[in-house]
């Protein structure tokens, strides 16, 4: 073992990987001979085989710190060398790999999440999440909602049927996107609970829908309906989590249904989109809400959501919970909830501004938000 450390500080690297294959043959579980085996063949540009030593290295010594440092950098050099190939699925396979290391998880998190999404790959729990295993996750129930679409009624009605409390996956709830923040998923990850989001699919959403075995429901409702009801929200001084809460007040009322349709309506639409294609691509499989069908039909809806989240409620546990959710009218934030009022707030001109902004999405059928 001296004369072979002594040849691979010197740079004999050849003398030195025929000593420590010596000692293998005679003691195929030596760490010491396994790591340092590992670091000579890196050092001759065999990054792959450099692993394989160091990977059997740390099974004979779990936790070495040594060993696991090494194996980082085999890790990641292995994953550029992909990364120059654009092989996307064997950088995924090297980026999962430096995950389970468990150290420096941002930096490769953010790798490995656009590796799965140009590869069209889904998520792994392993990939966000080490230390829990898929049995021992909570039921996630992931109401991803359009802004004013009578979201605070459904989550009320569902906490009331589960007993499930409220769970904040955001990084926070003010003037951002709010995208499932990876931490916060990671720390409810045992725990059944529900979520209330205005989130769209996006690629990164998904992959954590996916390894989380999140239950999404995508909650939508009449566009310019909405639109309206936001208009009554800010009013009452929601406007501050916009970035509109300078001027909002000043604004004549034509200037704001402009400004409503101009800058919230896209957001909307590729809220919606963003969920068809999700759809269609077979990345989740939503339960789809209409506001319109909802209020209406309440039973029904609350059933078809415990159905889908496999509750295993029964008729008079879903009316409870409508009663217990109806009685408490601060909780569900319930504003007029009347159907028609962007019929008849809007003019012509913003009708059709509102529909100029399904014009790039000829294949998307926005007839169940009203367009």
């Amino acid at each position: 073992m001296a004369q072979a450390l002594e040849h691979a500080q010197s740079g004999n690297l050849r003398a030195a990987r025929d000593l420590y294959g010596d000692i293998l043959r005679s003691d195929p579980e030596n760490p010491d001979a396994l790591c340092n085996m590992g670091v000579v063949a890196m050092q001759m540009g065999d990054w792959e085989d450099g692993s394989l030593y160091l990977e059997k290295a740390l099974k004979v010594r779990p936790g070495d710190g040594q060993v696991m440092s090494n194996l980082h950098v085999a890790y990641t050099h292995l994953s550029c060398q992909a990364q120059a190939r654009d092989d996307k699925l064997d950088m995924i396979g090297w980026y999962r790999k430096l995950m389970s290391l468990g150290v420096h998880l941002e930096p490769t998190q953010v790798n490995l999440l656009g590796a799965l999404s140009y590869a069209d790959q889904p998520g792994l729990l392993s990939d966000f999440n080490t230390a829990v295993t898929p049995e021992a996750l909570g039921k996630t129930i992931l109401v991803a909602c359009m802004p004013k679409s009578g979201s605070s009624w459904l989550v009320s009605a569902i906490h009331n049927l589960t007993g499930f409390p409220d769970a904040r996956l955001s990084l926070a709830f003010i003037e951002n996107e709010q995208e499932l923040y990876p931490p916060a998923a990671a720390y409810w990850a045992t725990a059944s609970k529900v979520v209330h989001q205005h989130c769209r699919a996006s690629s990164p959403n998904l992959k954590l829908i996916q390894a989380y075995g999140m239950h999404p429901i995508v909650l939508v409702r009449n566009l310019a309906d909405t639109l309206v009801s936001m208009r009554d929200f800010w009013a009452q001084g929601a406007v501050r989590n916009s970035f509109h809460y300078g001027d909002w007040d000043n604004l004549d009322e034509t200037t704001k249904h402009d400004t409503l349709i101009q800058h919230l309506g896209p957001w909307y639409i590729q809220f919606f989109v963003s969920w068809v294609l999700a759809a269609q691509k077979g990345e989740a499989s939503p339960l789809w809400v209409r506001y319109e069908d909802m209020i209406p039909n309440k039973e029904d809806t609350l059933k078809s959501v415990a159905d889908f989240c496999g509750l295993g409620a029964s008729d008079a546990d879903v009316a409870a919970a409508i009663a217990a959710t109806d009685g408490d009218k601060v909780k569900t934030r319930f504003n007029k909830g009347v159907a028609g009022r962007g019929a008849e707030t809007f003019s012509v001109e913003q009708h059709e501004m509102l529909r100029s902004l399904t014009r790039p999405f000829p294949s998307v059928d926005f007839s169940p938000i009203g367009l």
